[in-house]
Protein backbone atom coordinates (compact mmCIF):
# COMPACT_ATOMS: atom_id res chain seq x y z
CA UNK A 1 0.00 0.00 0.00
CA UNK A 2 3.05 2.39 -0.05
CA UNK A 3 2.53 3.15 -3.42
CA UNK A 4 -0.86 4.38 -3.21
CA UNK A 5 0.93 7.29 -0.77
CA UNK A 6 2.91 7.40 -3.62
CA UNK A 7 0.29 8.16 -6.34
CA UNK A 8 -1.62 10.50 -4.36
CA UNK A 9 1.15 12.55 -3.54
CA UNK A 10 1.41 12.92 -7.13
CA UNK A 11 -2.64 13.00 -7.79
CA UNK A 12 -4.04 15.68 -4.92
CA UNK A 13 -2.14 18.77 -5.77
CA UNK A 14 -4.70 20.65 -8.09
CA UNK A 15 -7.37 18.75 -5.76
CA UNK A 16 -5.84 20.17 -2.75
CA UNK A 17 -5.58 23.52 -3.57
CA UNK A 18 -8.87 23.18 -3.81
CA UNK A 19 -9.32 21.43 -0.69
CA UNK A 20 -6.50 23.06 1.17
CA UNK A 21 -7.36 25.01 4.80
CA UNK A 22 -6.04 27.97 3.13
CA UNK A 23 -7.55 29.54 0.30
CA UNK A 24 -4.07 31.61 0.18
CA UNK A 25 -2.07 28.60 -0.81
CA UNK A 26 -1.50 28.05 -4.30
CA UNK A 27 -1.29 24.34 -5.94
CA UNK A 28 2.55 24.75 -5.83
CA UNK A 29 2.17 25.38 -2.47
CA UNK A 30 0.08 22.71 -1.40
CA UNK A 31 2.45 20.29 -3.34
CA UNK A 32 5.05 21.48 -1.58
CA UNK A 33 3.25 21.28 1.88
CA UNK A 34 2.18 17.90 1.68
CA UNK A 35 5.51 16.93 0.29
CA UNK A 36 7.08 18.63 3.25
CA UNK A 37 4.15 16.43 6.02
CA UNK A 38 4.86 13.13 4.72
CA UNK A 39 8.93 14.10 5.13
CA UNK A 40 7.95 15.08 8.49
CA UNK A 41 5.43 12.18 10.00
CA UNK A 42 2.84 14.75 9.95
CA UNK A 43 0.60 12.35 7.81
CA UNK A 44 -2.54 13.62 9.72
CA UNK A 45 -1.23 17.30 7.96
CA UNK A 46 -1.02 15.58 4.72
CA UNK A 47 -3.94 13.43 4.72
CA UNK A 48 -6.05 17.05 5.56
CA UNK A 49 -4.72 18.57 1.87
CA UNK A 50 -6.58 15.98 0.24
CA UNK A 51 -9.55 16.89 -1.56
CA UNK A 52 -13.25 15.39 0.07
CA UNK A 53 -13.54 12.89 -3.03
CA UNK A 54 -10.07 11.48 -2.41
CA UNK A 55 -10.83 11.02 1.42
CA UNK A 56 -14.08 9.20 0.28
CA UNK A 57 -11.83 6.37 -1.06
CA UNK A 58 -9.66 6.48 1.56
CA UNK A 59 -10.29 7.11 5.43
CA UNK A 60 -7.99 8.78 7.69
CA UNK A 61 -7.01 6.04 9.71
CA UNK A 62 -5.66 4.05 6.37
CA UNK A 63 -4.08 6.69 5.21
CA UNK A 64 -1.83 7.32 8.42
CA UNK A 65 -1.25 3.90 8.72
CA UNK A 66 -0.02 3.64 5.56
CA UNK A 67 1.98 6.59 6.00
CA UNK A 68 3.59 5.11 8.82
CA UNK A 69 5.07 2.32 6.43
CA UNK A 70 6.59 4.63 4.32
CA UNK A 71 10.73 4.21 4.02
CA UNK A 72 13.81 6.53 5.08
CA UNK A 73 14.01 6.25 1.08
CA UNK A 74 10.89 7.56 0.38
CA UNK A 75 10.82 9.95 2.99
CA UNK A 76 14.00 11.50 2.22
CA UNK A 77 12.39 11.80 -1.53
CA UNK A 78 9.16 13.93 -0.15
CA UNK A 79 11.59 16.27 1.52
CA UNK A 80 13.83 16.79 -1.55
CA UNK A 81 10.66 17.41 -3.86
CA UNK A 82 9.46 19.51 -0.87
CA UNK A 83 12.23 21.87 -1.45
CA UNK A 84 12.30 21.11 -4.99
CA UNK A 85 12.98 24.26 -7.21
CA UNK A 86 12.19 22.00 -10.42
CA UNK A 87 8.51 21.03 -8.83
CA UNK A 88 5.90 21.53 -11.75
CA UNK A 89 2.42 21.80 -10.94
CA UNK A 90 -0.18 21.92 -13.64
CA UNK A 91 -3.88 22.44 -13.45
CA UNK A 92 -6.01 20.08 -14.62
CA UNK A 93 -9.65 19.43 -15.23
CA UNK A 94 -11.47 16.12 -15.75
CA UNK A 95 -14.66 15.35 -17.30
CA UNK A 96 -16.24 12.04 -17.70
CA UNK A 97 -18.37 11.61 -20.78
CA UNK A 98 -21.72 9.47 -20.81
CA UNK A 99 -19.83 7.15 -22.99
CA UNK A 100 -17.53 6.21 -20.53
CA UNK A 101 -15.12 9.06 -22.31
CA UNK A 102 -12.16 10.44 -20.15
CA UNK A 103 -11.85 14.39 -21.51
CA UNK A 104 -8.59 16.26 -19.93
CA UNK A 105 -8.23 19.87 -20.07
CA UNK A 106 -5.46 21.90 -19.05
CA UNK A 107 -4.90 25.17 -18.00
CA UNK A 108 -2.37 27.57 -19.88
CA UNK A 109 -1.14 30.72 -19.90
CA UNK A 110 -3.52 30.83 -23.40
CA UNK A 111 -6.47 29.60 -21.15
CA UNK A 112 -7.51 25.99 -20.86
CA UNK A 113 -6.93 23.28 -23.76
CA UNK A 114 -8.39 19.90 -24.45
CA UNK A 115 -5.23 17.17 -24.25
CA UNK A 116 -7.44 14.10 -25.14
CA UNK A 117 -7.27 12.95 -28.34
CA UNK A 118 -11.17 12.78 -29.15
CA UNK A 119 -10.51 10.41 -32.35
CA UNK A 120 -8.64 7.79 -30.04
CA UNK A 121 -12.41 6.08 -29.77
CA UNK A 122 -10.27 3.44 -26.54
CA UNK A 123 -7.87 5.03 -25.14
CA UNK A 124 -5.22 2.65 -23.20
CA UNK A 125 -2.85 5.89 -22.37
CA UNK A 126 -3.26 5.51 -18.52
CA UNK A 127 -4.19 2.25 -16.81
CA UNK A 128 -7.73 3.78 -15.77
CA UNK A 129 -8.23 4.75 -19.21
CA UNK A 130 -7.67 1.83 -20.56
CA UNK A 131 -10.16 -0.03 -18.18
CA UNK A 132 -12.43 2.37 -19.13
CA UNK A 133 -11.69 1.74 -22.69
CA UNK A 134 -12.18 -2.45 -21.50
CA UNK A 135 -15.62 -1.87 -19.96
CA UNK A 136 -16.91 0.18 -23.19
CA UNK A 137 -15.63 -2.22 -25.50
CA UNK A 138 -17.28 -4.80 -23.61
CA UNK A 139 -20.62 -3.16 -23.38
CA UNK A 140 -20.88 -2.29 -26.53
CA UNK A 141 -19.86 -6.40 -27.53
CA UNK A 142 -17.29 -4.98 -29.94
CA UNK A 143 -14.60 -8.37 -29.75
CA UNK A 144 -12.43 -6.90 -32.27
CA UNK A 145 -11.62 -4.23 -29.84
CA UNK A 146 -11.06 -5.95 -27.35
CA UNK A 147 -8.24 -7.94 -28.68
CA UNK A 148 -6.44 -4.71 -28.47
CA UNK A 149 -6.49 -5.50 -24.27
CA UNK A 150 -5.12 -8.42 -24.25
CA UNK A 151 -1.08 -8.19 -23.28
CA UNK A 152 1.16 -9.64 -25.80
CA UNK A 153 2.35 -12.95 -24.53
CA UNK A 154 -1.16 -14.24 -24.42
CA UNK A 155 -2.37 -12.30 -27.89
CA UNK A 156 0.36 -13.62 -30.04
CA UNK A 157 -1.52 -17.15 -29.63
CA UNK A 158 -5.51 -15.79 -30.21
CA UNK A 159 -7.44 -15.30 -32.71
CA UNK A 160 -10.57 -13.62 -33.05
CA UNK A 161 -12.13 -16.37 -32.47
CA UNK A 162 -10.30 -17.37 -29.32
CA UNK A 163 -11.50 -13.96 -28.14
CA UNK A 164 -15.20 -14.92 -29.21
CA UNK A 165 -14.66 -17.97 -26.89
CA UNK A 166 -13.54 -16.08 -24.10
CA UNK A 167 -16.38 -13.94 -23.57
CA UNK A 168 -18.97 -16.37 -23.85
CA UNK A 169 -20.52 -19.15 -21.89
CA UNK A 170 -19.45 -19.32 -18.05
CA UNK A 171 -16.10 -17.40 -18.37
CA UNK A 172 -17.82 -14.68 -20.21
CA UNK A 173 -20.61 -14.20 -18.01
CA UNK A 174 -18.32 -14.15 -14.87
CA UNK A 175 -15.97 -11.28 -17.03
CA UNK A 176 -19.30 -9.33 -17.37
CA UNK A 177 -20.37 -9.81 -13.51
CA UNK A 178 -16.86 -8.54 -12.72
CA UNK A 179 -16.65 -5.88 -15.24
CA UNK A 180 -19.96 -4.80 -13.73
CA UNK A 181 -18.47 -4.00 -10.20
CA UNK A 182 -15.48 -2.53 -11.67
CA UNK A 183 -17.15 -0.11 -13.21
CA UNK A 184 -18.85 1.18 -10.32
CA UNK A 185 -14.89 1.30 -9.01
CA UNK A 186 -13.11 3.31 -11.64
CA UNK A 187 -12.05 5.81 -9.62
CA UNK A 188 -10.83 3.78 -6.79
CA UNK A 189 -6.91 4.51 -5.71
CA UNK A 190 -4.83 2.77 -7.99
CA UNK A 191 -1.11 1.14 -6.87
CA UNK A 192 0.65 1.89 -10.34
CA UNK A 193 4.50 0.60 -10.29
CA UNK A 194 6.64 1.41 -13.30
CA UNK A 195 5.03 -0.60 -15.79
CA UNK A 196 2.65 -2.31 -13.21
CA UNK A 197 -1.12 -1.18 -12.00
CA UNK A 198 -3.19 -3.11 -9.59
CA UNK A 199 -6.67 -1.64 -8.47
CA UNK A 200 -8.45 -3.41 -5.77
CA UNK A 201 -12.13 -3.24 -5.60
CA UNK A 202 -15.50 -4.62 -4.87
CA UNK A 203 -15.08 -7.92 -2.40
CA UNK A 204 -11.34 -8.60 -2.92
CA UNK A 205 -11.99 -8.89 -7.02
CA UNK A 206 -8.70 -7.58 -8.15
CA UNK A 207 -7.59 -6.30 -11.87
CA UNK A 208 -3.94 -6.08 -13.11
CA UNK A 209 -2.46 -4.48 -15.70
CA UNK A 210 0.77 -3.79 -17.94
CA UNK A 211 2.22 -1.34 -19.97
CA UNK A 212 3.07 -2.59 -23.37
CA UNK A 213 4.41 -0.87 -26.70
CA UNK A 214 3.52 2.69 -24.98
CA UNK A 215 -0.54 1.51 -23.82
CA UNK A 216 -1.79 -0.39 -21.10
CA UNK A 217 -3.20 -3.92 -21.65
CA UNK A 218 -5.51 -6.09 -18.77
CA UNK A 219 -2.93 -8.86 -17.45
CA UNK A 220 -5.98 -10.62 -15.41
CA UNK A 221 -9.13 -9.68 -13.55
CA UNK A 222 -9.49 -12.17 -10.54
Amino acid sequence: MRRVIARLSLAIFVMGAVGCHSPKMDAQATARAYYRALAAGRAGRAYDLLDPSLKKQMSRSRFLRNAEELSDEQRAAFKKAASSKDLNVSVVLTLHTKESRTLVWRKTKKGWRLTTNLFAFYPQDSPRQALRSFLTALQHRRLDILLRFVPRKFRKHMSDKDIQSMFQGEQGKRIRTLAKILASHLDDPMEIHGDSATLVYGDGAKVNLVREEGVWRILDIQ
